[in-house]
């Protein structure tokens, strides 16, 4: 038997050390966040130092022949990650060189080099077997003493058995099963009969669920009437539970499978939910509250309360526990919680692990051994596993573990029935910005068709501010492009850039990983960010005469009781005084008319879009849809546009001000756009008053990622 080659623990080069071991990189003993393929990238480097490692060398060290990625932005990332944390730049490298055509070559000295033969896959951590029994023998034994014996032995059993640690989850292949470039519905959820593949999926502005062969083919409609959005699947797999947008709230459907009939489920709202394994109960959310009821709507009961949002409502294998993700939206953040069925024992599950939280939509696998879900890292989506056995101490947790890790963003993971596979939506983002001429009817490109959101162009109609999609970064330009500057720079996030009248400030709602947002104010050429208003408030509009910045003044609810709460604000510029809007609780967006008698703003059901008048002090009805979004002011103030949602139908609508005339603008047949806030898409208005809109030219797939526990 060859002797086995023991290599160094630690590299160094410069002020930096790898820790081959625990997978880490540190600079001067302190520990930099580096995720795992990169890691394998700059180990590989720094392997051949001094030598030239080309692409395909990456790509094979980092994905097997069988697994279906883009490469080269894989391999980018790896890169551009690496850069990152050594501080080390391109044009100048003190590490690793780019060699156009070639590929990279590490160039900076390295103490501890790995000897030849060393492969990369051989030096990274694996989980080590912490406990090893020995069976004991009986060799002419006492038969008095095998009782006590044989009990012994079954003590010590069992007790290796719940000391053994879960065999630790590994990705081996992932590959697509969809393939027809259709959005699939980022904040619906999948479902699965073992055999299907269920999800959301949109056809010109079209929303619907749709299934697919869990082994890959064409995707089919399924006709469920009314058309909603799919929440979860029976456990006999006969029947989908789902939601349907209607006047008050979000009701609760049953569709029955195959091509069955449809029905309500009693008269519940439901923004969420999902069956128990009895196929007896349900488990709902509705606002920041979680129920439990049968399946005919009767029997319902609230087993737990929130400050924020709940939703994802599942009910473990076992039927003891039931997790939800809980959004706190003071600070921009989303984390998984758990309560026993009866209502006891609420607690955060991974609290402090990730900072900002930004967890979401956890299942079980069938077993109940694992627990799937996502989280965002540095703007990056991964599926993550947590293994739900605990130490021999109950108060031992065990950390997640991380399955994917890009080029795709993944979502809402979904383990298949026979625990061998995960199914997942996989995403690249990508968008265009058009304009709809409204002449022509066409989608032509603006701002070069750069890929950007929530765009305000100025009053003289010459510059455009915009949201840089999907980064966050605020730019302004020429509306014909040119003159392109940026502005604010991650990690701060940008959102809904408002111009003032004389067009020398920006105001924009920001804010920073894990703290609420706040409005700010820039001048257009550059320089600090000012902090105008404090922090909870957002979406600001400027008064006509410049003066005052109505905005939504956020309060969080401060207990299960009371729920997260809007408030319309007005700032006196000039005085610094801050005066509330008569009756605004749950008031959105705020815009100003042009000659500043009046604010607009929709509810916060989506339902209405109210007028306040000033002189009166009285809001009143302008209009109303099922869901009504995107509402702004015509760049002449004779007309409200908004989008309005009717069933399946979405169409960009405007009313004109004076006499309350409703007319259609443009429905979205025949565009894709992505969604930028939550469940709704952005739409704008150029210089001369035509529709802008984000087209989007990104993947959206249904992908099965094979894993196995080793």
């Amino acid at each position: 038997m060859a002797t086995p080659i023991h290599y160094p623990s630690l590299i160094r080069f410069g002020a930096f050390e790898m820790d081959i071991a625990k997978g880490e990189l540190r600079k001067r003993g302190i520990a930099l966040k580096l995720h795992p393929q990169p890691f394998r990238v700059l180990l590989l480097l720094v392997e051949n130092s001094g030598q030239i490692v080309t692409r395909e060398q990456i790509r094979a060290c980092l994905w097997n022949g069988n697994t279906y990625v883009d490469f080269e932005r894989g391999i980018n990332f790896c890169i551009n990650q690496i850069r990152k944390a050594l501080a080390d730049d391109a044009e100048r490298p003190e590490f690793i060189e780019t060699l156009p055509k070639q590929g990279y070559r590490f160039i900076a000295a390295v103490s501890g080099t790995l000897g030849v033969g060393a492969k990369v896959h051989e030096l990274m951590p694996v989980a080590p077997v912490l406990y090893k029994s020995r069976e004991p023998t009986l060799n002419n034994a006492n038969w008095k003493l095998v009782f006590p014996v044989a009990l012994a032995l079954l003590l010590i059993i069992a007790l290796v058995v719940w000391l053994k640690p879960l065999a630790r989850p590994e990705l081996v292949e992932s590959r697509g099963i969809t393939a027809d470039a259709r959005p699939k519905g980022t904040y619906a959820a999948l479902a699965t009969d073992g055999v299907r593949v269920y999800f959301q999926e949109s056809k010109a502005s079209r929303s619907f669920i749709a299934e697919v062969s869990a082994i890959g083919g064409e995707t089919v409609e399924i006709q469920a009437n009314p058309a909603g959005t799919l929440y979860d699947i029976s456990p006999d797999a006969t029947q989908l539970l789902y939601g349907v947008v209607a006047p008050g709230g979000i009701q609760l459907w049953i569709h029955e499978l195959p091509g069955g009939a449809t029905h309500r489920v009693g008269d519940l709202m439901a923004s969420d939910g999902g069956w128990a394994p009895d196929g007896q109960h349900i488990v709902y959310v509705n606002g920041n509250s979680v129920y439990l009821a049968r399946p005919d709507g009767t029997g319902s009961q609230k087993v737990a309360g929130m400050q924020g949002l709940t939703a994802w409502p599942r009910i473990s294998p076992d039927g003891s526990r039931i997790r939800f993700t809980a959004t706190d939206s003071a600070q921009a953040q989303q984390s998984l919680w758990e309560v026993m069925s009866d209502g006891s024992g609420l607690h955060e599950i991974l609290p402090a692990w990730n900072k900002p939280a930004k967890e979401c939509c956890g299942n079980w696998t069938s077993d109940g051994k694992y627990f799937v879900f996502q989280s965002e890292r540095d703007g990056i989506t991964n599926i993550w596993v947590l293994p739900e056995r605990r130490g021999w101490i109950r108060g031992s947790s065990i950390q997640p573990i991380q399955l994917t890790n890009g080029p795709l963003d993944y979502f809402l993971p979904l383990p298949s029935r026979d625990g061998k596979r995960i199914f997942a939506v996989g995403q690249q983002i990508r968008s265009e910005l058009v304009r709809y001429d409204l002449k022509s009817t066409a989608f032509v490109p603006y701002l070069s068709g750069i890929s950007a959101t929530g765009v305000d162009i100025s009053r003289d109609g010459r510059w455009a501010a915009y949201i840089a999609y999907p980064e966050g970064t605020l730019w302004r330009a020429r509306v014909d492009g040119s003159d392109r500057l940026q502005l604010t720079f991650q990690p701060l996030t940008a959102w809904r850039p408002r111009w003032s009248p004389d067009g020398r400030r920006i105001a924009v709602t920001a804010w920073e990983p894990g703290k609420p947002t706040a409005i700010y104010v820039i001048p257009p050429d550059g320089g600090s960010l000012k902090k105008v208003l404090p922090e909870g408030s957002g979406w600001p509009t400027w008064s006509p005469d410049g003066n005052s910045i109505a905005f939504n003044a956020f309060t969080s609810g401060t207990d299960s009781s009371r729920s997260d709460t809007f408030q319309i604000k007005i700032l006196d510029l000039v005085s610094g005084h801050i005066s509330t809007v008569p009756d605004s609780n749950g008031m959105r967006g705020p815009q100003w008319s042009m000659d500043g008698r009046y604010l607009v703003a929709k509810t916060s059901d989506d339902h209405r879009c109210m007028q306040f008048d000033r002189k009166t002090q009285r809001w009143s009805i302008l209009t109303q849809a099922d869901v009504l979004s995107n509402v702004r002011w015509s760049r002449d103030g004779n007309y409200v546009y908004y989008e309005a949602v009717s069933g399946s139908e979405s169409a960009l609508m405007r009313i004109r001000f004076a006499d309350h005339h409703v007319e259609r603008v443009m429905d979205f047949r025949n565009i894709r756009r992505p969604l930028v806030e939550l469940s709704s898409s952005w739409s704008g208005l150029a210089e001369d008053g035509s529709p802008l809109l984000q087209r989007d030219v990104g993947t959206q797939e249904i992908y099965v990622l094979e894993w196995k526990l080793r």
